[in-house]
């Protein structure tokens, strides 16, 4: 239970993604229970955090911090009060935009589009478990279109990565 387990805690981390049973699943009376000590950690998707309950409980000592690099909404707003906030550690969510990164998930991505093709997509590596049974004998013209398309999106980020001027 998530309401025992935080009071125990001297830090938690939020890898969650946003849905509907996830959005404000830490508000004001759930961080109310959390240890004085305690540092939350939102790295996933803004929204987790109820951000007016999280910049209370900190103005209030409830908790000891946060860091973020999330918001409900992105850019954040500028009267936001968490970015003024002196026991928020704000980053901005850019870790996908370096140069590496881009590159590597657009290797990554045209070998998962080869290996799927040849039937050797790693398990690991697919989000819903329906998408295991697709066999290329019932892929549709949607289908192909929409991996082309990914093709497509990953060369143009390579492509604009390789002609852009060096910083």
């Amino acid at each position: 239970d998530l309401k025992i387990a935080v009071k125990t805690m001297d830090a938690i981390s939020l890898p969650l993604p946003l849905y509907k049973n996830t959005k404000n699943l830490i508000n004001y009376e759930l961080l109310k229970t959390m240890k004085k000590n305690c540092i939350i950690i939102n790295a996933a998707r803004g929204g987790i955090i109820n951000e007016i309950d999280l910049d209370r409980a900190l103005n209030e000592d409830l908790i000891f911090g946060a860091g973020l690099d999330v918001f409900e909404s992105e850019p954040p707003k500028e009267n936001n009060p968490l970015l003024r906030n002196d026991k928020v550690f704000l980053s901005p969510h850019t870790a996908t935009f370096t140069e590496e990164c881009t590159i590597r998930m657009g290797k990554e991505t045209i070998q998962n589009i080869i290996d799927f093709f040849e039937g050797k997509l790693e398990k690991s590596k697919v989000v819903k478990n329906w998408f295991m049974r697709i066999s290329l004998k019932n892929i549709g013209l949607l289908e192909v279109i929409v991996v082309l398309s990914g093709v497509f999106v990953v060369g143009m980020l390579l492509w604009t990565l390789s002609t852009r001027p060096a910083v």
